[in-house]
């Protein structure tokens, strides 16, 4: 039985060949989380460089826009400022982050999603649907 029991825990990387065969396909297995942080972050260098802003549309248009990459990036930059909120990130990390122009006090400053039925138009209404995370107007 115990025989039994050691065959049955493998891991992929008891199997470099279909490990290999996963990687073409483009799945990542078993990926650190300095891994993910360093990853997300070119793609948030990336996106900076092509738009000239960390500004992001809002939720609902990332959503409409069905742009997955767009939607995933969104939603990471999310997690960062809940974990700087929560004292769960590191210093290093925080320091690459603003190192980019990146801001946590914008996100930290934005008044809260309102939960009560809206009654009519509000000049915030007309302002651009947009979150903004740089240190100043004037990134590029």
């Amino acid at each position: 039985d115990q025989e039994k029991s050691n065959a049955t825990k493998r891991s992929i990387d008891d199997y470099p060949h279909r490990l290999q065969s996963l990687e073409v396909l483009g799945v990542k297995m078993g990926r650190r989380k300095d891994d993910t942080f360093e990853s997300m972050l070119h793609k948030l260098v990336e996106y900076k460089e092509e738009h000239g802003t960390l500004r992001f549309p809002s939720d609902d248009l990332c959503e409409r826009s069905k742009d997955l990459e767009l939607q995933a990036l969104q939603k990471w930059v999310k997690v960062q400022v809940s974990n700087f909120r929560s004292r769960k990130i590191s210093p290093d990390e925080i320091r690459q982050l603003r190192d980019i122009g990146f801001s946590f006090e914008k996100w930290c400053l934005s008044k809260p999603k309102r939960t009560a039925k809206k009654r009519g138009p509000t000049k915030e209404d007309d302002a651009p649907e947009s979150t903004d995370v740089t240190e100043n107007e004037n990134m590029v």
